[in-house]
């Protein structure tokens, strides 16, 4: 998608949002498409253990198709993840291409405990954009105690071997980051200490990005004990953001787990039509005034308390801008290679 209108869909997106509009002249920017709900471990702080049997499976491709085709020069991007694990998706490597050849930027995000050579080349060669690996330990007591059941080592090796091997085919995509939340009950100065020892292990190779997340409470499902700000702001994603569970319901939010707001489903509506439909014009109308919300999970959700800059979050200024106007060329390497 040109760079102009990136940024022109940005300009309607933040007056959209600023003016609290009930009806978006604009699509939205980014799509969350659950390629599955299954996950392969039970982490404390994620709510994937509690989902139900019956809300777990895998996206149909021809809906995912009909999804990409719908949004083909409308949205920018799909974020092919949600509740689960998405390399567990037989089809996730044409998943991405097809979306690609409809001009959308496709980002994966995994634990990477199932990244095999096999995977790891389908997802470089499909063209994949952005590939995030979620490894929440700079040892191995404190990932496997944050990740029951994956191996450090085994993982770690999953990791460098994708790394590797985008090095050798020489190729600048997919744009590679690692994620840590650092839950550990050690001194900071240990942790910040084990960091750097940690981000050595990449020192020759392109990892083009570090980031260390802070958890969220999944509107309120896990309690992470932080200080947040007393007030609430409206929600920012009820502006410029979808989500498409695996079998077609369609949420205005990802952090809405299990699904209380559901707008609509693509077996019988199409996507742009929930967009700006009934329910979520009524949800916007009730975020514009956070103070008086009390609809759940929105109430009990730590993203709409957050502290903001020109009436935006500030955590999402960095990294919306990162990732639509500069293309995240512009973030230096985190080591020399």
């Amino acid at each position: 998608m040109p760079k102009i209108s990136t940024v022109s869909k940005m300009a309607a997106t933040y007056k959209g949002y600023v003016r609290r509009v009930q009806e978006c002249a604009y699509p939205p920017t980014r799509i969350w498409v659950e390629a599955s709900s299954h996950c392969n471990l039970k982490c404390s702080f994620c709510g994937n253990r509690k989902l139900p049997r019956q809300d777990r499976g895998y996206m149909d491709f021809q809906l995912f198709s009909r999804i990409a085709d719908e949004c083909s020069g409308r949205c920018s991007q799909f974020n092919l993840f949600h509740r689960g694990e998405s390399l567990l998706h037989p089809r996730i490597g044409e998943m991405v291409r097809y979306a690609g050849q409809r001009g959308i930027r496709t980002r994966i995000n995994t634990n990477a405990t199932l990244l095999t050579k096999e995977i790891s080349r389908e997802l470089i060669e499909s063209g994949l954009d952005i590939l995030s690996f979620s490894f929440d330990g700079y040892d191995p007591v404190m990932y496997e105690s944050n990740r029951p059941g994956a191996s450090f080592e085994r993982v770690l090796a999953n990791i460098l071997g994708f790394l590797e091997m985008k090095k050798r085919l020489g190729s600048k995509k997919p744009f590679t980051s690692i994620e840590v939340m650092e839950i550990a009950n050690l001194p900071q100065e240990q942790v910040i200490r084990e960091r750097k020892d940690f981000l050595l292990t990449f020192r020759s190779l392109p990892l083009d990005k570090f980031a260390v997340r802070e958890q969220h409470n999944w509107a309120g499902l896990i309690n992470h004990n932080r200080l947040l700000p007393a007030s609430r702001i409206p929600c920012p994603l009820l502006w410029h953001a979808m989500v498409v569970f695996w079998d077609g319901s369609v949420l205005p939010c990802p952090q809405d787990f299990f699904g209380q707001l559901k707008l609509g489903s693509l077996q019988n509506s199409r996507l742009m039509d929930i967009w700006n439909g009934y329910e979520m014009r009524r949800l916007r109308c009730e975020m514009s005034n956070p103070k008086n919300l009390k609809r759940s999970p929105c109430i009990s959700c730590d993203r709409i308390l957050r502290a903001t800059v020109a009436g935006v979050p500030v955590d999402y200024l960095g990294r919306f801008l990162s990732e639509n106007v500069f293309g995240n060329s512009w973030i230096s390497r985190i080591l020399p290679h």
